[in-house]
């Protein structure tokens, strides 16, 4: 939503280090001036094609809860989820922190912690739902628990392929997943047809 793509560039000049450092800068300074218009617009430092809104607020009310955008396997997905106040340090870009949603328990990877948050879940309509829950930023024995999740994901596979051919059903695996709670092993398929 708020990301430049500079992958255009990859046949030029410059090397995939240069170019991924390039657009990280680039978008940590997009970042920094719409994180700035929100708190002064009226000292915008957004001009030209990007003037058109970019600084300005939706007209949906702003969800100042604690949130923050995973992205994990299972059946969160990418997704918003509310940080308890159990959590004291708030988690970080890239870190593990395990969620609480319904009955089950999933761990995921903080891809988005900023005040921009706010602008695009007004921009979604979205306002004071009911969240998943981040109990918790992943620790060594949360770590442990994930690689034999991640390990078990790829001992599945052969029960899997036998199960399709013993039923003759025409189907393409696409992913495993152990739920991080371990309540469900998902078996994400693709029909395919003859």
């Amino acid at each position: 939503m708020y990301k430049i793509d500079f992958t255009f560039l990859q046949n030029g000049s410059l090397n995939t280090d240069s170019l991924k450092n390039l657009e990280k800068a680039a978008n940590d300074k997009y970042k920094e001036i719409l994180q700035h218009s929100m708190h002064f617009p009226s000292k915008s430092e957004i001009s030209g094609c990007l003037a058109c809104g970019a600084d300005c607020l939706p007209e949906m009310p702003i969800d100042n809860r604690r949130i923050v955008e995973i992205e994990c396997k299972g059946l969160l997905g990418s997704n918003f989820c509310e940080v308890s106040d159990s959590v004291k340090e708030f988690p970080e870009i890239g870190e593990k922190v395990i969620i609480k949603h319904e009955d089950f328990y999933e761990i995921g990877v903080v891809k988005e912690n900023s005040d921009l948050i706010k602008v695009k879940r007004a921009e979604l309509g979205l306002f004071g739902e009911e969240l998943p829950q981040i109990i918790r930023i992943a620790n060594a024995d949360d770590n442990v628990k994930y690689n034999k999740n991640l390990l078990d994901e790829v001992n599945a596979k052969p029960f899997f392929l036998k199960q399709v051919e013993k039923h003759n059903l025409t189907m393409k695996l696409v992913c495993i997943h152990y739920q991080f709670d371990r309540k469900r092993l998902f078996f994400f398929i693709h029909p395919t047809v003859e």
